[in-house]
């Protein structure tokens, strides 16, 4: 007999765990297949990401215009370099006639 059958109050009764199998089985008798929660909700970019895509934005913003005003100097020193060129070339010109 057990404590059930005595009358004494059993807040719940026993019962036989069940087969994985069987806790997923449909009523046509198939098998339900439980995937992991799809979180695609929560999907996203979080503050410290947009945060370092920023600085690396900025990192190749900086490098880019470096380059450009490096490039834009050495056109203007090379322009200037031909400008005097000319000019010493035409003095002697006229130093020579």
């Amino acid at each position: 007999m057990t404590e059930g059958d005595r009358g004494d109050p059993v807040p719940f009764k026993f019962r036989p765990p069940r087969s994985i199998a069987a806790m997923y089985r449909t009523p046509t008798g198939g098998t339900i297949i439980r995937r992991a929660p799809d979180h695609r909700a929560e999907d996203g970019m979080t503050i410290i990401e947009v945060m370092v895509a920023s600085a690396l934005l900025l990192m190749v913003a900086a490098a880019v215009s470096t380059a450009v005003y490096s490039g834009l100097r050495l056109q203007a020193t090379a322009r200037q370099r031909a400008t005097a060129n000319d000019w010493a070339d035409h003095l002697m010109e006229l130093a020579r006639n």
